[in-house]
């Protein structure tokens, strides 16, 4: 049954709702007011009683000094200065007080609208965008951050501003708006006049990048037929989501829905131009390995110092440690993967974690191709009994190798294990990266090693909160040792970062090969991922004829430099050795990069008939089976040439940035 409610309710509700309609409704009375006043100076007699009248409604001087000894005027007079000092003192100042209050209320929980204009916007907020905020706001001096979030704007705000200076903070605004609802996006967020779109999500969401595809949808319907196109940057959370995004892109379906009026070829056009898909931990884990901004403190493998490294002594081996298979863990060991090889070398990748055995199987099982075609190896450090050992199912010729480690990060026989491999100096490179979420808990294990492996062995620690607790590591005993903070550091963003303009340049001479030349933004999701690995590990080639790479921050251009002993190089050249471990080492990364992403090796049956011409080699690419992807002296000449072309190119493109 439907309640009616009563004049009083609904009076009572509208002057509680807003301040605009309680200042409304004090208006009108203030108009009504002046219209008695004009009756009753009419009524009187004399049309400049009308202030008089008027004036009784502020003041009590016309009660006193009026002439007429009518009482009736006179108790008049003092019924309007009742009326007024009520209004006045009761009513319009707790009005203006009110409205001061609610407009405080509504800046604090971000529900206060503002039109923005040339704006960097963020839709939604999570902890770990803190780096790339930062990064926006050094960078776009003129310009507004503006982060949306759907609630909570208040805790949000108080976050931000205490990781950013206080001169800063005023550039900053959180707002309440939902990504995704076009509402929001179009009224409150102003998503069309932001310069640059992040679509984060928030962080404790369960499907969060389902709502962030969702989001991007309607972006892309927003700016479809704009003339302002700005680039929008969208996070996948799930590793899986973005490695099988990272191999076949991202269809129309999966932005738009069911929706039949849409032009499917144009948003996937729009995607391809204008959207970029990102993954926070990757993107740290690139910045690690492959920083051209801050070369001397990126995470190398083959490298520690002049004395220790596989350029001057190549009988050494590679040892990546990574202690917790968490997301931070995992990205690294994806990101070392598909750029960082060697020639004639056998990378070892050891990941130790208290789970490692479940951690395992799902590592596994999202790239099986891989597993299926490498050697790696199980233990368990308090059962034996379980340990297991994999080879591959026919010849073992990729240049990596895995172990799994289930072991509690302080077990003595840990302790024993990473002591032996740090020993060895004759043959292991050794590497320690700390991944586990908990940040104290990865500071706890920089103290559980011992003396000889801290001097000699560079430890990096992950620090997922950034609690400031690296100044404790400023003694000589932790020289080796380095933290990294994802709060500290901000994504690549297409047209800016190098690696892009490498990945482009790439890209390039792969067309170039194959006689097929199309835009960047016309290729696959496959295609423009692996130019960019590629890109990616032209800084770990160069490092095996002795030349770093880096960025040049005023003049924004690659420059070379001699390992040993820094001097600057003029140009680049490689001897006919140097050009062969280079194509060499260009096969075996891209014989990972497609077992990565799902291909699988023919078996000898398959190429045999491919040699013989009953089976077509480019029909067998549509189901995921690539007939190069085999050791490189197997390889045809033809194929072999076209990796020594791309190692020439390589060079030239960096003697001619």
């Amino acid at each position: 049954m439907k309640v009616s409610k009563s004049p009083k309710y609904r009076f009572g509700q509208l002057m509680s709702s807003r301040p605009a309609n309680q200042l409304m409704i004090v208006s009108i009375v203030l108009v009504l007011v002046i219209v008695i006043a004009a009756v009753f100076s009419i009524w009187h007699g004399s049309n400049k009683n009308l202030w008089t009248w008027f004036g009784s409604f502020f003041s009590p001087v016309p009660m006193y000094s009026s002439d007429t000894s009518c009482g009736g005027i006179r108790f008049a007079y003092f019924l309007f200065y009742l009326f007024g000092t009520i209004v006045l003192s009761g009513v319009i100042i707790a009005i203006f007080t009110n409205i001061i209050r609610t407009a405080g209320e509504r800046y604090t929980n971000g529900t206060a609208h503002y039109k923005f204009k040339g704006h960097i916007l963020f839709l939604g907020y999570d902890e770990m965008m803190m780096g790339t905020l930062k990064h926006e706001l050094d960078k776009e001096k003129d310009c507004d951050v503006v982060v949306a979030v759907p609630n909570d704007a208040a805790k949000v705000r108080n976050i931000i501003y205490q990781n950013i200076p206080n001169e800063l903070s005023g550039r900053v605004i959180v707002i309440q708006a939902v990504r995704t609802k076009q509402d929001d996006l179009k009224n409150a967020a102003y998503v069309k006049t932001a310069k640059r779109i992040y679509i984060i999500g928030q962080a404790d969401e369960d499907t969060h990048d389902a709502n962030n595809l969702k989001s991007l949808g309607l972006v892309i319907e927003l700016f479809m037929d704009s003339q302002q196109k700005p680039l929008c940057m969208y996070y996948m959370r799930n590793h899986a989501t973005f490695s099988l995004m990272q191999r076949q892109g991202v269809k129309a379906e999966y932005l738009i829905g069911s929706n039949a009026s849409s032009d499917n070829k144009k948003i996937e056009e729009y995607h391809g131009k204008y959207c970029e898909p990102f993954n926070f931990h990757e993107s740290a884990a690139r910045r690690l390995l492959f920083n051209l901004n801050d070369y001397d403190n990126t995470l190398k493998l083959d490298w520690h110092n002049p004395k220790e490294n596989m350029t001057s002594s190549p009988d050494l081996q590679p040892h990546l440690v990574i202690v917790g298979m968490t997301e931070m863990g995992t990205a690294l060991a994806k990101a070392a993967l598909m750029s960082t090889h060697y020639p004639n070398k056998k990378l070892k990748v050891t990941f130790v974690d208290d789970n490692a055995y479940n951690e395992m199987l799902f590592f596994i099982g999202r790239y099986d191709a891989l597993f299926e075609n490498c050697k790696y190896e199980f233990k368990n450090l308090n059962d034996p009994s379980k340990d297991e050992t994999h080879n591959p199912k026919e010849k073992d010729f990729l240049d990596i190798e895995f172990e799994f480690i289930q072991s509690n990060v302080a077990h003595p026989k840990l302790k024993e294990m990473i002591l032996q491999w740090a020993q060895d100096k004759d043959h292991e490179l050794l590497t320690i990266v700390a991944c586990m979420n908990d940040a104290p808990k990865n500071m706890a294990f920089v103290l559980y090693l011992t003396r000889p492996v801290l001097d000699r062995v560079p430890v990096w620690v992950y620090q997922k909160n950034n609690t400031g607790m690296d100044p404790f590591l400023d003694h000589e005993i932790y020289k080796q040792v380095r933290v990294f903070s994802l709060l500290d550091m901000s994504i690549p963003i297409p047209g800016e970062a190098m690696e892009y303009e490498l990945a482009k340049k790439v890209a390039h001479t792969y067309d170039v090969l194959y006689g097929s030349e199309s835009d960047w933004s016309e290729k696959s999701a496959t295609e423009r991922w692996s130019s960019l690995y590629n890109a990616l590990s032209i800084i770990v080639k160069l490092r095996l004829a002795g030349i770093e790479l880096r960025l040049s921050e005023t003049k924004k251009q690659l420059e070379t430099f001699n390992m040993f002993d820094k001097k600057p190089v003029d140009s680049v050249s490689l001897n006919e050795e140097q050009e062969n471990l280079f194509a060499c080492t260009e096969h075996n990364r891209w014989n990972i990069e497609k077992l990565m992403t799902g291909f699988v090796p023919t078996t000898e049956e398959q190429h045999q008939n491919i040699l013989s011409g009953n089976m077509s080699a480019k029909e067998l690419k549509k189901n995921f089976i690539h007939d190069d992807i085999r050791p490189f002296e197997e390889l045809s000449k033809g194929e072999q040439e076209k990796d020594f072309t791309l190692t020439r190119a390589l060079i030239n493109m960096i003697n001619n940035n």
